[in-house]
């Protein structure tokens, strides 16, 4: 709240954020999204919205978007594993699998201590020997 009482931009920002988390975990993705677009109009480099839209996408097989969000959102905030592992996983979607180690590599120096990274590191080398498998 700011000194007259009032909320700030920001408060109302992170409670719609909060809200859309909660409608997304709910399935209401088309509600969500909306949440997220709003939030963008306000602030258009509030990361964690930028991130979850491109989570909409991704689940909707609409990677082209997915992956718009996801760099939109990492060139907000270079330090965001999360964003980094989902267009990893897009790009293994993808069956792209030089481009999701090249934001594998990228991720790891902006987080060398991404627990999250270590693990999709392993789903890269995994999915990739599976697919040059069947070929």
């Amino acid at each position: 709240a700011d000194s007259a009482g009032g909320v700030s931009k920001l408060d109302s920002l992170d409670a719609w954020y909060n809200q859309a988390v909660t409608l997304q975990g709910d399935s209401k993705t088309g509600t969500a999204e909306s949440l997220y677009v709003r939030i963008l109009r306000e602030d258009s480099s509030y990361t964690f919205a930028l991130n979850n839209l491109g989570a909409i996408y991704a689940a909707r097989g609409e990677l082209d978007s997915a992956i718009q969000y996801y760099t939109r959102a990492l060139d907000k905030k270079h330090d965001m594993p999360e964003a980094y592992a989902n267009l990893v996983r897009v790009y293994i979607a993808r069956k792209e699998f030089a481009q999701a180690r090249r934001w594998l590599v990228k991720g790891q120096g902006h987080n060398p201590d991404s627990q999250l990274l270590k693990e999709i590191q392993k789903t890269v080398g995994d999915s990739a020997r599976v697919y040059e498998r069947k070929k």
